[in-house]
Order: structure tokens, then sequence, then C-alpha cells
């Protein structure tokens, strides 16, 4: 039976055409004074977020029933006005067993993910090509898609469930806070009519990472968004993908402990 086609790349490919409108002839990193451009950026990327919840590997046709629905914490994070790090910030760690370092040149970030994944950074026709082989969706899809992202890496098949696990990291950086990140996300679920299951912060080497964990009744994929600073303290907006909490969780804290 033929796979649904990836709602991973059609929502990747919202938020790229609405994050390039707001980058058009500037800078990707935002100036902590330009208040008017940060605002519209922050909006744009809300907007973004409404389709974010689509960047999810839908689960096969094949595939057995979804798992009962998760109960749905909302702890809050603390707002910040710009990522810092603590006093004494630990430094990233090596990449544990199993993992290996991963780099987002752009957004000036690196992290770990399974060493197993496959690795992009450059998304010429060929490497389109490949991607979209191995998403099994059209490379017309992936070519749009692909504009503005930094960093994609995928697993090497489907898990049980037929979720695509990955982790994406888009070119452009933004001072935020808090308040505006914990609103893109939840506006994000709102718009995609899912819920999101967590909304938290851990600390890494950068400053304060803060992600939401949003999943949908019609999805096995849940997707993690992640806001990761970087040494300058501006944020690159980040996706992770799994079919469970907790593998999201897990992916998210070997982030967070590695990044840099």
């Amino acid at each position: 039976m033929r796979r649904p086609r990836s709602s991973l790349v059609a929502a990747l490919l919202g938020a790229c055409l609405i994050l390039g409108a707001c980058n058009q002839g500037g800078s990707t990193e935002s100036s902590e004074t330009d208040e008017p451009a940060a605002t519209a950026t922050t909006a744009a990327q809300s907007r973004a977020s409404s389709s974010a919840p689509g960047v999810s590997v839908r689960r096969r046709t094949d595939s057995p029933a979804p798992p009962s629905p998760r109960p749905s914490p909302s702890p809050t994070a603390s707002p910040s006005a710009r990522s810092k790090p603590s006093a004494t910030p630990a430094p990233p760690a090596a990449p544990p067993a199993g993992y290996v370092s991963v780099g987002a040149p752009t957004a000036g970030i690196t992290f770990a993910v399974p060493a197993d994944w496959s690795a992009y950074n450059t998304f010429d026709d060929a490497t389109n090509q490949e991607i979209a082989n191995h998403l099994e969706t059209d490379v017309t899809s992936i070519q749009n898609s692909t504009r503005l992202m930094d960093l994609m890496t995928l697993a090497p098949a489907r898990d049980s469930l037929g979720v695509m696990e990955g982790v994406f990291c888009m070119k452009l950086v933004l001072a935020l806070d808090a308040t505006t990140i914990e609103s893109a996300v939840r506006k994000s679920a709102a718009d995609s009519g899912g819920n999101v299951d967590v909304f938290t912060s851990v600390e890494s080497a950068n400053g304060t990472i803060y992600y939401g964990i949003i999943s949908s009744s019609d999805n096995y994929a849940l997707v993690g968004r992640v806001y990761l600073p970087n040494p300058n303290g501006s944020y690159a907006t980040t996706y992770v993908y799994a079919s469970s909490t907790e593998r999201v969780q897990e992916l998210i804290s070997v982030i967070a402990t590695t990044l840099r």
C-alpha cells in the first residue's frame, strides 16, 4: 500500500516561505535593539508555526492503530529578554556513544544526533533528489522546503509506527524571549488542531533552550518545536520528530548537553 505523502515537507515549505519573506534583504542575525524588525519577524514566525505540527512524518496507512492520547502537562518557562548562559555554564559534552556532532553553520551551532542518521547542509539538485527519494515525495517540494534550511538530519528508515525521525534547523536566527516562544508554540498547536503536551526549558552551554512537544490526534508523529540559542544568544528554530514524547525528549536532551 502506498504511503501518504509526508506532511513534513508541506509544513516546512510553509515555514520556509514565510521566514523567507521576513528575511529578504536583511541579515539572519537580528539586532537586540531592532524591536520593530524583531516584532515583525516574530509575528511571522508565529504565523509559520501554524503549520509546524504538520512538520511531522505521518504514519503509513498500513500501520497499527495509534496509541491512546497522552496527558498534557503545561509547565511554563520563566521569561528572559534574551538567552544568556548562567554564570558558570557547564561545558558542552562530547557526543554520547552512538551519536555524532552535526552543525548548522548559518545559525552558528553544533549538536549531536544519532550516528546512523544522514545529515545535509547543502541542498543541490542531487541532494534534494536523494532526500525526496528517502521521504518518498516529489523533488519540487523538497527544493522549496530546503531553501532556508541550515541543517536536515534524517533517520535511515521509518520506525515501527511508520514515523521518520529527524532534526531540522532553520537558517534564520532571532532574538526572542520566553513569552514569545511559548506563544508561537501554542499558536502552532492551536492552528493545526494539535495539543501542546509539554512546554518547558532546559539549560545548555549556550543558554536556555525552550521547547514544546506537539501531538495530533490523527498522526503518530510528534514534533518538538525547539529554540536553540547560539553563542550570541539568538535563537534558531529547530524541529525534532519522533513517535513518542519520550523519544523526542531523549533527542532534545542529547542536543541540549552537546549544544555549542
